[in-house]
């Protein structure tokens, strides 16, 4: 087989090639992160920089619909197609930030794959905006990247400062690891995504403390 040209450029394997040339994202922020913690917005772009991971604002993304889940299940499904034809259009996965919003999508992703009358209205709707969604990009979640896509040694390697006796317990919340079928984050029982990242950028292995929460004694942080 050939090796095609832009692989010649390089002086890496042929994998680091690949990884360096896809990983680049649609950054989906949903409404409270702006709101209320851009300082998680600031910190996510400064550690996916260093790793080498690029990212894309969409200015048209608008809420994931999670408010109207319960209420109308059109607007619903509809408020979280919009974004996924957005981000397709761009020809990009997702990178969602925020759990819910995560979770959120990922759910319409799995209600318009099947075929219905809701799924016919809501496609209608998108082209009205001169919109298509088929299924043909993924929704990952911030900690999925860092795991899965960029890696734990790729993380490590990129470790500058330390910073002693810093405990921290990690907390994943629902909505990432429910329906586990639907989200496919991590093992919904027993998660340990978020405690592997933690423990590979930290010195030594966490503890449990009398509250049931794992901690360490000590975290490290990217510039």
């Amino acid at each position: 087989m050939k090796v095609p040209l832009i692989w010649k450029r390089h002086k890496k394997p042929v994998n680091e090639v690949i990884k360096d040339i896809i990983m680049k994202y649609a950054l989906f922020l949903g409404c409270n992160i702006p709101a209320r913690v851009d300082q998680y917005d600031a910190s996510a772009r400064a550690v996916l920089r260093q790793v080498g991971v690029q990212l894309k604002d969409i200015r048209e993304f608008n809420c994931c619909g999670y408010p109207m889940r319960n209420v109308d299940q059109k607007a619903f499904l509809f408020s979280s197609a919009v974004n996924l034809a957005l981000a397709e259009k761009a020809g990009l996965d997702i990178l969602a930030l925020c759990k819910c919003c995560f979770g959120t999508l990922k759910e319409a992703e799995h209600i318009l794959e099947e075929e219905g009358t809701l799924q016919k209205e809501v496609h209608g709707l998108l082209a009205k905006r001169g919109l298509k969604y088929t299924g043909k990009i993924q929704i990952k979640h911030f900690l999925s990247v860092l795991y899965h896509d960029v890696g734990l040694d790729t993380l490590q390697s990129k470790i500058t400062t330390q910073y002693k006796d810093f405990k921290i317990a990690t907390h994943y919340g629902c909505h990432a690891l429910r329906p586990s079928k639907i989200t496919r984050f991590d093992d919904p029982v027993a998660p340990s995504v978020f405690d592997k990242l933690v423990a590979k950028v930290l010195i030594g292995p966490g503890s449990w403390n009398a509250a049931g929460l794992r901690y360490w004694d000590s975290m490290t942080i990217f510039p």
